[in-house]
């Protein structure tokens, strides 16, 4: 009750205010049943206006063993999605995601930590996001804050206001998506599937929508192809799942299909092969 009447009382002066709810690994027995009906209790009994929640997928494990580190991808990063969108689209309300881009230690947990994200790293988290509808991205942290006993660094912006490669990164991935913009606020997503490595509680692409006759990539994490619509115009993104190194990836289909290029000009383009950045995105419209 104490959260609800803080949002209540920051609404009332016009103050941004939001709950941010936990992401799917934080496991039943923290939240008392399935995640799903963990976001729908969470919207009712809060009268959430969105969706709000964090889940970075890429962190290090410390092999006691060994005493290295070892990296670790959370397949129920997509999972998450799938669920975040499936109860916001049951309340007729938008969802946002979080982006990792501090590096940061748990002074109570010691095995477990975060680095300092790469390009293609935040390229995932976002345009993950977007492929499955998101209306916001928020990013963690942008600035050096101390909470709770955990220690950050290679932040974006230090204590004294200087930028380091994080913020490049950053600022890279948020110009990029302003320039389309127009395309993704207000979209309607009406599937997701994925090719090569499929997650738990994902769908696999069989059959592309029509235009399309095949969408295939020579790297084995595969691709996420999101079919939506904005206005009177049809897109399909297709996001490279491997955040390490770019993916050819080849696409093929029967009629006037035009590619959407990286100032969001509808231009028309017969190639059958493209190449996508190691967590990047392409984009394609019709009507």
């Amino acid at each position: 009750r104490p959260i609800i009447d803080a949002i209540a009382h920051a609404s009332e002066n016009r103050q941004m205010s939001h709950v941010n709810l936990n992401p799917i690994y934080i496991g039943t027995n923290k939240i008392g049943g399935p995640y799903i009906d963990y976001l729908r209790d969470a919207i009712s009994e809060m009268n959430l206006p969105f969706i709000s929640y964090d889940h970075y997928p890429a962190h290090e494990v410390l092999n006691t063993e060994t005493n290295t580190w070892e990296k670790e991808f959370r397949l129920d990063f997509y999972s998450n999605f799938e669920q975040a969108r499936q109860v916001a689209r049951e309340n007729g309300i938008p969802f946002w995601a979080f982006c990792m881009c501090s590096a940061h230690d748990f002074p109570n947990d010691p095995n477990n930590r975060y680095t300092a994200p790469t390009q293609g790293l935040l390229n995932l988290e976002a345009y993950a996001a977007l492929a499955y509808g998101a209306q916001g991205l928020q990013y963690y942290r942008i600035s050096a804050v101390s909470w709770s006993g955990v220690q950050f660094h290679d932040v974006p912006v230090d204590e004294n206001g200087n930028t380091n490669f994080v913020w490049e990164y950053v600022k890279k991935i948020n110009l990029d998506i302003q320039k389309h913009a127009s395309i993704f606020l207000g979209n309607n997503v009406l599937n997701v599937w994925h090719t090569g490595t499929i997650p738990e509680g994902t769908r696999k692409l069989t059959t592309p929508p029509y235009p399309f006759t095949s969408i295939s990539g020579n790297r084995p994490e595969g691709l996420i192809v999101s079919y939506f619509i904005n206005g009177t115009r049809n897109f399909l993104m297709v996001v490279n799942k491997d955040y390490k190194y770019a993916q050819t990836v080849e696409i093929k289909r029967s009629s006037d299909v035009r590619r959407v290029n990286e100032n969001g000009a509808f231009v028309r383009d017969n190639r059958v092969s493209f190449s996508i950045p190691e967590g990047g995105y392409m984009l394609f419209t019709w009507i």
